[in-house]
């Protein structure tokens, strides 16, 4: 709670000067209060920080009903969430689930059904402990195999996803260590070699990084702690997750990454506009996914702001070779690096709407219609880059098909998001609305059904499923029984990939399953 409340008070000036190598003309209060020694931060609520965010009174009006609700069983609680128009799946399946996991009476509801984890492969660990023996520790912590290791399991896993900077920067000779710890921190998520101490030891890692940057603006610090933000998030941390962003938003204005200057180099400017336009994707992912709004204006994201240029993500020989990476490694990285990145950025503008409120059902359907079939052609290109490098890699394949099929059901989840939203805004019921995301659902169950998509799409599977469980009362009996038959299925797909962060929502779609069946 102390980091999120200094964040609010944290204040500097947000009138750069056009030059962001100059001083800026006006002082810093920040820095005045904190040459006072042993500072006491005056008693702020909770509210203050929230009054960064607004919901809609509806909204207000369901989680205020629901913290004094007392729930009988897991099947009360999901009846309840059904019943409300007031809660849309990809919000509770993004962030709702996190919100409802902290109420004491649902807390109580989950543990109840913790046995159901007994029999399931452990997968926030991943893989079995290494050791415990202290010694061991201390020499896997001095190995730097073990630290290349890590770098290289981010950039697999995440860098190629959402580039917070150019590999072609990347240089561990002159890497700021601030960033390098953020790396492997976020690195460690992914290793397959976890063990108890281990653990430990990059949880404070991480601590120390995170509360000796957080207060010192610069353009490293700031991605260290874009990396931090996402292992919060990752943790359920959602409060904090939120706090960090709006504080390195804060910091991006003080450097003047909003204003063009020209007096910088230009792997500086190419870092400065990535890095600015990722942190407005990341808002522009919180308001129109998970639909928690700012209180605030803040600059659309400018995809011309990017630098897209594949030579840009190439990883320094000398660095790749301490990371073990083949040549052809490093050219196939970058290369998707590059094709996953400009996809997933250009497509979260079609999440953007006009004010709809004075439009009708039929103009709303419009709209979704245009911006799917955009969607649906940029994919159409960018589908065609995987064929390409399947041929050129043959030896890399299975990495490249389980891209592709992981931005197939990229682009349906997002497709079905951008209807979600045009349901939430139509007048009663837009049947029209409500059929083409009953036939992109039944797309993305097929994908879950028929490939190996494990672990990584849950967020899309989920989302599906209770998009299906909400739609479920407007369907045919035809439709309705073809349906049930499908999610079984899947619910044993999900029941093989439980894990401690993902009971809640589980559970959820298991009596949700249970109660369509008794329509």
């Amino acid at each position: 709670m102390k980091d999120h409340l200094k964040f609010i008070a944290y204040k500097d000036c947000f009138k750069c000067m056009e030059s962001s190598t100059k001083l800026c003309s006006y002082y810093s209060k920040y820095n005045q209060v904190q040459r006072v020694e042993n500072q006491k931060f005056p008693s702020i609520t909770v509210s203050k920080f929230l009054s960064y965010y607004y919901k809609d009174k509806s909204d207000i009006n369901f989680w205020s009903q629901l913290k004094f609700q007392r729930f009988s069983s897991i099947e009360h609680l999901t009846s309840y969430i059904l019943n409300s128009d007031n809660i849309q799946a990809s919000q509770l399946v993004g962030e709702c689930k996190w919100d409802l996991g902290k109420l004491p009476q649902i807390k109580h509801l989950v543990s109840e059904n913790e046995d159901l984890l007994a029999n399931t492969p452990d997968i926030d660990s991943r893989i079995g402990k290494v050791c415990s023996n202290s010694l061991k520790i201390i020499q896997i912590i001095f190995n730097t195999n073990i630290w290349g290791k890590l770098i290289h399991t981010y950039i697999i896993h995440y860098h190629r996803y959402e580039a917070i900077f150019y590999l072609k920067d990347f240089d561990l000779n002159t890497i700021p260590q601030s960033l390098l710890n953020a790396i492997y921190c976020l690195g460690y998520i992914y290793f397959d070699q976890k063990s108890d101490h281990l653990t430990q030891y990059m949880d404070q890692l991480g601590n120390i990084n995170y509360k000796m940057i957080k207060f010192k603006p610069s353009l490293t610090n700031i991605q260290a702690l874009f990396i931090h933000q996402y292992i919060l998030y990752s943790q359920g941390k959602i409060t904090e997750a939120r706090s960090c962003l709006l504080h390195i938003t804060k910091m991006c204005y003080i450097l003047g990454f909003h204003r063009n200057t020209t007096k910088l180099s230009k792997s500086t400017i190419n870092t400065r506009n990535l890095v600015y336009t990722k942190v407005l994707y990341l808002h522009l992912t919180m308001t129109k996914v998970h639909k928690v709004n700012l209180n605030f204006q803040i600059d659309l994201p400018d995809i011309n702001k990017i630098c897209y240029n594949r030579e840009w993500q190439l990883l320094p020989k000398e660095t790749a070779q301490k990371i073990s990476l083949k040549e052809e490694e490093i050219t196939l990285i970058s290369t998707l690096t590059n094709l996953e990145n400009q996809f997933i950025d250009r497509s979260r503008l079609h999440l953007i709407f006009p004010s709809v409120e004075s439009y009708t059902n039929d103009q709303i359907y419009k709209i979704c219609i245009e911006k799917c079939y955009s969607l649906r052609l940029s994919h159409s290109i960018y589908i065609s880059g995987y064929e390409l490098l399947s041929n050129s890699y043959p030896e890399y394949s299975e990495l490249i098909e389980f891209d592709r099929e992981a931005f197939e059901a990229y682009t349906l989840v997002l497709s079905i998001l951008i209807f979600e939203y045009g349901r939430s805004k139509s007048k009663g019921i837009n049947h029209s609305i409500v059929r083409k995301m009953m036939n992109l659902c039944e797309e993305l169950i097929m994908i879950a059904l028929t490939r190996d998509t494990g672990y990584f799409l849950q967020y899309d599977i989920y989302t599906t499923v209770f998009t299906c469980v909400k739609l479920f009362k407007y369907l045919r009996q035809s439709q309705q029984t073809k349906l049930i038959s499908n999610l079984t299925v899947v619910k044993k797909i999900l029941s093989n990939n439980l894990s401690s962060s993902n009971l809640l929502i589980y559970l959820l779609f298991d009596k949700s399953l249970e109660l369509i069946k008794k329509l």
